[in-house]
């Protein structure tokens, strides 16, 4: 049965004689000229103007944060006073768990219908 190419490759990938190694070709690579700068450039400020912090988006937000403070306090007193209170409708004498099942069933074989 003559060697196919898989055959041979897999001879040459096994082999341990180094002559038979084949050697690593590659393309050459054109060298690449960038227009990218070479540095960062001058650092960012990171100054800002007074001006800019109290302007009237700023009035909004700062409205919305105390409601939405105000909202979740008002949430909180509610339930608690419902926790508390006794409005609470769910008791242990409202409960019922009835589990209705066979104490035992052989192995392998399937529940009566």
């Amino acid at each position: 049965m003559p060697d196919n190419r898989i055959e041979r490759l897999r001879k040459l990938l096994y082999t341990r004689d180094l002559k038979k190694v084949p050697e690593d070709t590659r393309a050459s690579v054109s060298e690449f000229k960038s227009d990218a700068p070479k540095d960062w450039g001058a650092p960012p400020s990171f100054e800002f103007n007074p001006e800019e912090v109290n302007k009237r988006n700023n009035k909004f937000f700062n409205r919305f944060f105390v409601g939405s403070i105000v909202f979740f306090g008002l949430s909180l007193l509610v339930a608690a006073f419902i926790f508390f209170g006794g409005l609470n409708m769910i008791s242990p004498s409202n409960v019922d768990i009835v589990i209705t099942a066979p104490t035992a069933i052989s192995s392998g074989e399937s529940e009566p219908s």
